[in-house]
């Protein structure tokens, strides 16, 4: 039955690393769905191994997973503030898998933390292979670098990187041993030609912080560490000098941090609600610094997981989650771990620059590292030799956590459903059709990936219809998901205006005009309703 569960848990990383689906997020809802069905799975056999008495939990006694528990019951506290709690409801139960698979790897690999890197190692040779062949096909095919449509199976070319970052010390370890230096050599070599031929910052900086960390312990690796430095130094001045030189998109992102500094400000205690921050943001935005922002662009993540947390549940959260990171690290220093030590170090970096918080196979690979993190032996004095509970605890638990994840399942396939929905629409579906396939929407995914509303397109359907009344019925609904949203207000206030509330339709065009100045919809049907209020109010005159 362990090895059963080894497999299940390998299988559901190496499957979110490689499985896309016809969505409008190719890579999250279907990636949701399989860890979510994995934990399930695993945590099913195991409470079944615990009833009979076959399982030491001895291993979850550990600083790592309370300060993962109070992370946890903030983001459930944070519920209470949130303006959109299905959101709120999705990041808890993402969390929450992800503690599970982590409670799971801890157990299950507990004596067998060879299998876990070796079957990584494979991964990252296989990873490496598939983008240094698609490096050599777009770079051929297209007469140069064309990064936008080069991302492998992660959707961005940005995740791309960083995530063979974070499968690069996994080859590098399995170099040690013999018949698997092969492995690792392809690993190696596959993934730093990614490297260098995407050349995104964030997951270079985070290789040399990587580097540095291990070389500080191990002084063999600096020769190494030295040259890969060198290299890249190299290479960025004869080939990628423009890249490194172009701050444009790093200062937009430190608007964006501005901006989230100030929503963590004036929410200090349990932030704005966990999933909550890409709706929030509308209220923050300097549109002179960000200029098009809610109106052809939108964010959905800060681009800093640390500020993203602080933000989204407040800063008691934000020490549990740092605290995770903590004591990960402390243990990997005390055991000399220099596979995690790097891990963790390319993962902050990563962190603090990009969003792997959201995106699966990231956050999976970080409870990885967490579960090689956590030492297979109990040092202190007094430790019990194994922690076996009552068989009536056991079972009374094992409800409460299957319970929460089948309803992960049941969230994450509403989701998977909503995501197929969205890229359909978008592919140009026709107006009386969107409003067949929006009959019955989920309560479970009221946003899509640019934080529209899903009843904003069955309210836009049914006003292209003729249906005012009941477009004003679903624009009512599409507010409720997200107030924030220009389009969605826009499109109630002409409603209103057709339907005679004039002084409602201006009210609703001046906030769509708050959010985006120069929204140039809002702005011309706004003068065209005052327009038409002061010709009324004319009219009102001569009666009198």
């Amino acid at each position: 039955m362990k090895k059963v569960e080894q497999a299940i848990l390998l299988a559901a990383v190496v499957l979110c690393a490689t499985v896309l689906a016809k969505t409008a997020d190719m890579a999250v809802p279907v990636r949701d769905v399989i860890m979510a069905v994995a934990a399930l799975a695993v945590t099913l056999s195991i409470a079944t191994r615990a009833i009979d008495r076959r399982v030491d939990f001895r291993p979850l006694r550990r600083g790592l997973l309370v300060m993962f528990c109070g992370y946890i019951l903030m983001m459930c506290m944070s519920l209470f503030v949130a303006v959109n709690t299905s959101e709120a409801v999705y990041e808890i139960l993402r969390t929450f898998f992800l503690f599970a698979y982590l409670c799971a790897a801890i157990i299950v690999f507990k004596k067998d933390r060879e299998v876990v890197i070796k079957t990584i190692a494979v991964l990252a040779a296989v990873i490496g292979l598939w983008g240094a062949v698609q490096c050599v096909v777009w770079t051929v095919a297209h007469s140069g670098y064309e990064l936008n449509m080069y991302a492998g199976t992660m959707c961005n070319k940005n995740l791309w990187s960083s995530a063979m970052l974070l499968l690069l010390p996994f080859s590098v370890c399995v170099l040690q041993w013999k018949r698997w230096n092969i492995v690792g050599a392809i690993g190696i070599i596959t993934i730093l030609i990614n490297l260098f031929h995407l050349f995104t910052r964030s997951a270079i900086l985070g290789l040399v912080a990587a580097g540095v960390a291990v070389s500080l312990f191990n002084k063999r690796l600096r020769g190494m560490v030295i040259i890969i430095i060198l290299l890249f130094i190299i290479f960025a001045c004869c080939f990628n000098i423009g890249r490194l030189t172009n701050t444009k998109s790093l200062s937009v992102r430190c608007e964006v941090w501005v901006q989230t500094i100030k929503m963590s400000m004036d929410n200090p205690i349990l932030g704005v609600g966990a999933g909550n921050w890409k709706i929030e943001l509308a209220k923050y935005t300097d549109m002179d610094k960000t200029p098009g922002i809610f109106e052809r662009s939108w964010f959905r993540q800060p681009h800093n997981d640390f500020l993203w947390v602080l933000a989204e549940t407040g800063p008691v959260s934000l020490v549990f989650y740092v605290g995770m990171f903590v004591c990960a690290i402390y243990y990997a220093v005390r055991s000399r771990n220099l596979l995690v030590i790097a891990g963790l170090t390319a993962y902050i970096v990563v962190a603090c620059f990009s969003f792997p918080k959201e995106r699966v196979f990231h956050s999976v690979m970080l409870m990885i590292y967490f579960t090689l993190a956590v030492p297979k032996r109990f040092r202190h004095r007094g430790a019990p030799k194994e922690i076996i509970p009552s068989r009536r605890f056991v079972f009374l638990m094992s409800v409460v956590i299957l319970g929460v994840l089948s309803m992960a399942v049941v969230d994450f396939s509403a989701r998977y459903r909503t995501g197929k929905l969205c890229r359909r629409i978008k592919a140009g579906m026709q107006w009386s059709d969107i409003l067949n396939e929006t009959d019955n929407l989920s309560a479970f995914a009221t946003l899509d990936t640019h934080t529209a509303p899903m009843y904003y397109y069955r309210a836009s359907a049914n006003y292209v219809a003729g249906n005012t009344l009941q477009a004003l019925y679903d624009y009512r609904k599409a507010i409720k998901a997200n107030p924030n949203h220009a389009h969605v207000l826009n499109g109630m206030a002409g409603c209103m205006a057709i339907l005679g509330d004039l002084e409602g339709a201006i009210e609703n065009y001046e906030k769509a005009l708050k959010i985006c100045p120069d929204f140039g919809p809002a702005k011309d049907s706004l003068a065209v309703v005052l327009a038409e209020q002061e010709r009324i109010n004319k009219i009102y005159e001569v009666l009198k």
